[in-house]
């Protein structure tokens, strides 16, 4: 009689724990999902060239059809070579020496700094530049077109439109922010009398501060050696103001 009631209740599949009333409690295991990045900023009358004043580093980084040249610029820098190396190995595991000009020493020594402040920049939020185009051995620092990040967001904006127009540019800024509140202009002169007028154009506006230069520099053997460089700077308004204030303080100090 006990081994036929053994069988049967063996037979019988038995919960390891009783059904849950509907007056229990059920609790499971949360999913957690991971974080997502945050996308980059839709652009705005803040973007030029495709960098967005107030974006993240992250979202920079992310951004690879802008900054094609970041990631190969800090692997280069992360792997601590030099821009004009001092020897070479042979397929046979010789080393030569090579010629350096002091041009190269200098451009070397420069690159090293740069690479420095990009590291910093990355690993801890110190002040950098980062380029849009990829770091190689004819430049020394940010190539390009460049985002200036101060706390991780870019706080300023430098964009190269050398071979445009100034009136051509200066119009498509007027588009956005109406008129400088601010124009300039400064006249130089070279060696055979002929002068050259370089206007700027200043936009102060509650977000920040715009600025277009045209900068006439003599260049052999490129558009009969003068040719009409354009710059357009934009910074953040806390930028601007943390400036004026360092500014401010080293003309105010009387020990220097």
């Amino acid at each position: 009689m006990m081994l036929g009631l053994f069988i049967l209740l063996s037979a019988q599949q038995i919960p390891l724990s009783p059904a849950p009333t509907s007056n229990q409690l059920v609790l499971e295991a949360p999913t957690v999902e991971p974080a997502a990045r945050p996308a980059k900023p839709e652009p705005s009358i803040w973007t030029f060239k495709g960098i967005t004043l107030g974006e993240t580093l992250q979202q920079a980084l992310d951004d690879q059809e802008t900054f094609k040249g970041a990631a190969q610029t800090i692997a280069f820098c992360r792997s601590g070579e030099s821009l004009f190396p001092t020897s070479r190995t042979d397929k046979k595991g010789r080393t030569h020496p090579i010629f350096r000009s002091s041009f190269n020493q200098q451009a070397d020594e420069m690159h090293t700094v740069y690479c420095k402040q990009l590291i910093a920049g990355i690993d801890v939020g110190a002040p950098f530049e980062l380029g849009t185009k990829p770091y190689d051995e004819n430049g020394y620092g940010a190539a390009g077109n460049r985002a200036f990040f101060r706390d991780g967001r870019v706080a300023g904006i430098n964009v190269d439109l050398t071979y445009f127009e100034f009136q051509q540019v200066e119009g498509d800024v007027i588009k956005r922010f109406g008129k400088p509140g601010d124009v300039t202009t400064k006249t130089s002169q070279n060696g055979y009398g002929a002068t050259f007028t370089d206007p700027t154009d200043v936009w102060s506006l509650p977000k920040g501060q715009v600025t277009l230069s045209q900068w006439t520099k003599f260049e052999e053997g490129i558009n009969g050696g003068y040719v009409k460089h354009i710059f357009l700077h934009v910074e953040s308004i806390d930028e601007v103001i943390l400036k004026k204030l360092i500014d401010k303080a080293v003309h105010s100090d009387t020990l220097r």
